[in-house]
Formats: C-alpha cells, structure tokens, sequence
C-alpha cells in the first residue's frame, strides 16, 4: 500500500478551503484496496441509497483507466457508505451507471454508517474514513464471466485521481491528488488523470 496526499487546491479563489485528506492504495488478493482519511471542520451525510447525490455530503472519489482504454470509471463514496459509480467517456457522454449487482460487487468500509443516525450536519475535527475495495473485472469494465474468459491480468498501472468533496457544506471543498486546470470544479476531466504505479 502507498499513502498519498489530496493537496491540490485546484479552484482556490472560489473554494479555498482545505480539508487535511489522504488515501492509502494498493492491490490486494480481492482487487483494489482504497481508503481514505478526511479531518476537516464539518461532516455530513444525507444520502443513505446507492446512486443519489453522494458528492454533495462529505465525500471521496477515485477516477481511473486503463493506459490502453478510451473510456473511465467514477466511484464516489459518501462518509456513510453510499456510492455511486458509472463507466464513461465524459461527464456526459456515453455513461453507463453500474447495476446495483455491480455495485454490491465492492466491498465498502465506512464507519461513521454504524456510529451515527442519518442525516447528519456535525461540525468537529473529527477525522473520518471510507473505503472500497475494487474486483480487478469493474476496473477494466467487464463482466466477472468476461474476465475469467479473457484471463486479463491485474493491472501494474492505471491513469487516475482522487479526490474529496462536499458540494452542500458550509464550506464547499474539491480537492485533488493531481492538479486540475479547469476554470471551476470538474473531476471529469480524464486529460488531468497522472499515473499510479501499483
């Protein structure tokens, strides 16, 4: 596992603040293990299903593709444990959401789920975490059938970012592993992913 920092305040006229965030990654026997640490001023949580607006509560991403693949894939997991991810090769072009199957396929971590009654709105330092890990098949965006037949290897590298957000707190913030040059907040700019050596 490599512990990286989320130390990018991409759009810091608008949204100076900055959480202090990091994100340990690495493989393991099961997929891709990614945990991140997040102490800030504020956590909330307001969606609770799969597929809801995760990245206005206290959220984190992870972006990624395949060096030889033209499209990626977007997890974003909220600080209870809700997610949303979708394979595409833009913001809005040719997205196809994950089924809930697939979804259910990642093994999340996520303990403010077990220690708090949601919705919640705190303000503290406290530092929390959440989690995924990510069978190899999701990353390359095939069927676990499609993966066996294809005996594809495990990937030594992958084209991503991570991040962390919180669109509706009181203090929004997006901040990022690899810099982003856009005019205002868009994670979905693949142009922008660096290389992770796994």
């Amino acid at each position: 596992m490599q512990t990286l920092s989320l130390s990018c305040v991409n759009w810091r006229t608008d949204f100076p603040y900055q959480p202090q965030v990091s994100v340990e990654v690495g493989l393991v026997d099961s997929g891709l293990a990614v945990l991140f640490s997040v102490k800030g001023k504020e956590i909330l949580a307001a969606s609770t299903a799969d597929h809801s607006n995760v990245w206005c509560d206290s959220c984190v991403e992870f972006f990624c593709r395949m060096p030889d693949s033209d499209t990626y894939i977007n997890f974003e997991l909220n600080c209870v444990g809700a997610m949303t991810a979708a394979r595409r090769r833009g913001r809005n072009t040719d997205v196809q959401h994950l089924t809930l199957d697939e979804l259910g396929e990642i093994k999340r971590y996520a303990p403010l789920s077990m220690e708090s009654v949601i919705p919640f709105h705190v303000y503290s330092d406290h530092r929390w975490q959440a989690g995924m890990t990510i069978p190899p098949h999701l990353l390359y965006g095939l069927s676990l059938d499609e993966w066996h037949s294809k005996g594809k290897p495990v990937p030594q590298s992958i084209l991503c970012n991570f991040y962390a957000c919180a669109d509706k707190a009181d203090e929004p913030y997006f901040v990022s592993w690899a810099p982003i040059d856009t005019p205002k907040p868009d994670f979905h700019r693949p142009e922008f992913f660096s290389e992770l050596k796994l």
